[in-house]
């Protein structure tokens, strides 16, 4: 089974997963992953990259100007908009690992395998649809073929996701079972996912959405749904692509003095965490 670093990132594959299925109702027609992503343009490439101050190997004062690249990854599109692939890479610009996306012959997403960069198989991710064909289930296998974490859906009367149950198996030999809750607005934009523990539901972690003309511009990380513990700014460009997240960590003894704080320059810098970047690449007009 694979470690809690592992499982981590499967979480982050999820939580991408489920922000796409929480964008709206399930269509007849397989929407591309261009347009689920929320991508303007005929994109081929997108580069992601991501940047940690100084300060994270040492004592030196947080330096906006002289970021540490951590790791980033190239994502590539074919004609269509659907991902072929995905390649990591580490600090030192080497590979890691690469992604193959999985489609059906009508094209329908059914998941992915990553590789190492020897070759070496590092995870599955399937997919399962329900009969009116939406995404109801998501599967993680390690390398050993060992089923290590799922994601249930369920759906509302409009067909957006309303609950997804996440359970997650870790080498240790521990699991964990959480619910996640979706709230949207009148527009249809998701507002709120609220992370239950199981079976207490308990609330451990709440996490908000603010948009301006229908972009969002900060999410809100809650501990315990109560506690602002981090806070992350978005931006975007002019063709409305996201081009930068600057992300904010709050310290447990702040007392609610930030809550209010809508602006990125209203944060010290000394909560600055981390900085990730987009960059992309067009396909060229027949």
């Amino acid at each position: 089974m694979l470690n809690r670093s592992g499982l981590a990132r499967l979480a982050g594959i999820a939580v991408l997963a489920a922000a796409l299925c929480a964008c709206g109702p399930q269509k007849a027609e397989t929407p591309s992953d261009r347009t689920e992503r929320g991508l303007s343009g005929n994109v081929r490439q997108v580069t992601m990259k991501l940047y940690y101050p100084p300060q994270a190997y040492g004592s030196v004062p947080v330096n906006r100007t002289a970021l540490d690249l951590w790791m980033y990854s190239i994502t590539v599109f074919d004609r269509d908009g659907f991902v072929s692939e995905e390649r990591y890479f580490n600090r030192d610009n080497r590979l890691t690992s690469i992604a193959i996306h999985d489609r059906d012959k009508e094209g329908r997403p059914m998941g992915l395998t990553s590789r190492l960069a020897n070759g070496d198989l590092e995870l599955r991710l399937v997919y399962r649809y329900d009969d009116e064909g939406r995404r109801s289930r998501e599967e993680y296998y390690d390398d050993n073929g060992l089923l290590t974490g799922s994601y249930d859906y369920r759906y509302d009367d409009r067909g957006r996701v309303e609950s997804s149950m996440m359970e997650a198996s870790y080498s240790d030999g521990s699991s964990r079972l959480n619910e996640i809750r979706y709230r949207y607005d009148a527009s249809g934009s998701a507002v709120e996912e609220e992370y239950r523990e199981q079976p207490s539901g308990d609330v451990m972690l709440r996490i908000a959405h603010a948009y301006r003309d229908g972009r969002r511009v900060y999410t809100s990380h809650y501990q315990r749904g109560r506690w602002l513990e981090g806070r992350v700014f978005y931006y975007y460009d002019p063709d409305g692509n996201l081009i930068k997240e600057s992300s904010y960590q709050v310290p447990d003894d702040a007392e609610g003095r930030y809550d209010g704080m809508t602006r990125e320059e209203d944060f010290p810098l000394a909560f600055f965490s981390s900085e990730t970047r987009y960059e992309y690449r067009y396909f060229e007009r027949d």
